[in-house]
């Protein structure tokens, strides 16, 4: 027996329940260590969420309608200052119990795909993870989308694998309501909406059952995801006469990613002459020029891929540099560098460990589960492969690797 299955042994022993409380003592102990204050996007989220816990809508410094930033954050937040008050403490207690979600989830998802030990070390890489512990101090959205994910998965996952006169009739329109949620936290949700085809696809059933069954699966979730979508497009109707199921922020993503004198990665830098276009007009222009230049630079724009592919994923620096403020009030500006080399080190120790873990299954055969989540990895790393990078967006694709390089411990055939 070598060392991994002795320490995957004891790991399995431990339950899960442990696991999460020893999470959340880690975590308390950097909310009382290093509490934090926002600043940038997070002071945003924090103002409209107050703005809506105050029952005055979703409005923009100036009290103007926005949508601009995805709602989807900014209401879980609102609806939290509503029931406890609207103080930092709250948006941290608040990730405190996306952290259970998250962990659970992960647990769920591996096991699911790989058994039992694979879903324990999948919740103790998301447990220990320094990001997401960091990330506990932070209004970021990525904390509800990372954990809202696993799970959405794990609904996926099952709308393909269990046969359909056994399974739950809850199952899709459960995922499709999770989808929908993710997608009011971050629009690239709506990637997802592949998955019951791509899933069936790969689904060792006879090609007429899985056709017939994918197709359905789609239809239903597809239509549940507009369903819970549709009141926001109506409410921007009716502010911006505009129908918009998500936010109007892609145009300029895309310019920014892609335009003269970019490198790939968000800067700051926009045409003076937009500054002053409402939203929707904006969204729409930006847009145009972004899509003209990619049109007529398309060797630049895979260059611009490439760049952004690299400078995403080449370090894990974002947590210590949302928890700036509470760090440096603590600690002092010189400590934020070391933890940005932890959080690195460990995001790397994550990437070594996936391939090797793919290494050590390839060996024989990668199952229908490794090209499941090869095919939501890519949905994942689309948006700052093709639109725009940047170290935080790569944090999603991050939970997924957590719960394949666990698949480590899947039982061997």
């Amino acid at each position: 027996m070598t060392r991994l299955d002795r320490f995957l042994d004891r790991l399995e022993r431990i339950p899960l329940v442990h696991l999460v409380l020893g999470a959340l003592l880690v975590r308390v102990a950097w909310i009382l260590a290093c509490p934090n204050a926002p600043y940038s996007d997070q002071s945003v989220y924090h103002y409209q969420a107050e703005m809506l816990a105050q029952g005055r809508g979703y409005i923009d410094l100036d009290g103007n309608p926005t949508n601009f930033y995805p709602v989807g954050y900014p209401a879980l937040l609102g609806a939290s200052y509503a029931v406890f008050g609207t103080r930092y403490v709250v948006a941290y207690g608040l990730n405190l119990v996306l952290a259970v979600v998250a962990i659970t989830g992960a647990y769920r998802l591996g096991e699911t795909l790989f058994g039992a030990r694979a879903g324990k070390l999948a919740a103790l890489l998301v447990a220990v993870h320094p990001t997401f512990i960091l990330l506990t101090t932070a209004m970021a959205s990525e904390n509800p989308f990372c954990a809202a994910l696993p799970w959405a998965l794990w609904l996926l996952v099952r709308l393909s694998s269990e046969p359909r006169q056994l399974r739950a009739p809850w199952l899709a329109p459960a995922a499709g309501v999770a989808v929908a949620l993710m997608t009011y936290v971050r629009p690239p949700a709506l990637l997802l909406l592949s998955c019951p085809a791509v899933f069936g696809l790969l689904a060792r059933k006879p090609v007429r059952a899985r056709t017939r069954q994918w197709v359905t699966d789609s239809l239903v979730v597809g239509l549940v995801v507009f369903a819970v979508l549709a009141p926001w497009g109506l409410r921007n109707k009716r502010d911006f006469d505009r129908f918009s199921l998500t936010s109007f922020n892609a145009g300029i993503n895309l310019y920014l990613g892609n335009s003269p004198g970019s490198n790939g990665e968000w800067k700051e830098e926009i045409p003076l002459e937009t500054e002053d276009l409402p939203q929707p007009k904006s969204d729409l222009v930006f847009g145009k020029l972004a899509r003209e230049y990619i049109v007529t630079h398309p060797g630049r724009y895979v260059a611009l891929s490439f760049n952004r592919l690299f400078h995403t994923m080449r370090s894990d620096t974002i947590a210590p540099v949302w928890d700036r403020v509470g760090i440096t009030r603590r600690f002092g500006k010189r400590a934020i560098v070391p933890l940005k080399v932890v959080c690195t080190l460990f995001h790397w120790a994550l990437l070594f460990g996936l391939a090797a873990t793919l290494w050590r299954a390839g060996r024989k055969h990668l199952t229908v589960a490794d090209w499941q989540l090869a095919w939501v990895a890519a949905l994942t790393a689309a948006p700052f492969i093709l639109i725009v990078g940047g170290n935080r967006y790569m944090l999603p694709l991050m939970m997924l690797v957590c719960v394949w390089t666990a698949s480590v411990a899947r039982p061997r055939s």
